[in-house]
């Protein structure tokens, strides 16, 4: 697996992400390439990973349980997970 950043693309729409509806949000703030969170939100929830600079981030996500979820990644990362 490989971190991919996402970079700008041709000119469009812009997507828009409402965190209004993220029912957890998650701060990395020491670089790790697994992420381990515990939610509580009692089901498999979707998960969005950025840099801190709102880049998304690519990785394997494993739910552990219906209240953990797993980021992984090739190397070690910080920024946010969004889960909703």
């Amino acid at each position: 697996n490989q971190v991919v950043v996402s970079s700008p693309g041709p000119q469009g729409t812009p997507a828009v992400f409402n965190v209004g509806l993220v029912s957890y949000a998650y701060n990395q703030q020491s670089a790790a390439s697994t992420w381990n969170i515990n939610h509580n939100l009692n089901y498999r929830p979707g998960v969005l990973a950025t840099d801190y600079g709102g880049n998304i981030m690519e990785g394997d996500i494993i739910h552990i349980d219906t209240n953990n979820v797993q980021l992984n990644f090739s190397i070690p990362v910080t920024g946010y997970a969004y889960l909703s």
